[in-house]
């Protein structure tokens, strides 16, 4: 499990004022939603609570919640400092 791991350390990084983890986190969770659902559409893979759902949502979010223009300003808060 060290996804969620990288995912919370990236985002304490963001959260003192850095935006490339901001930038490399977003492809990564992206990639993990478009593997899921390729998963899901080949193989027939089951998305369930106990196996990927969780995981894919946390995904989900952490794109969403990184693609906002106020967290990219947030992120580039000291890039002029």
């Amino acid at each position: 499990m060290k996804r969620p791991i990288t995912t919370i350390t990236g985002s304490l990084l963001v959260y003192r004022g850095h935006n490339w983890p901001r930038v490399v986190i977003m492809p990564f969770a992206a990639v993990s939603i478009v593997s899921s659902f390729t998963a899901w559409w080949v193989q027939g893979q089951e998305i369930m609570l106990r196996t990927s759902l969780l995981l894919l949502a946390v995904d989900t979010l952490v794109v969403l919640v990184l693609s906002s223009r106020s967290t990219a300003a947030y992120a580039r808060r000291n890039e002029g400092a």
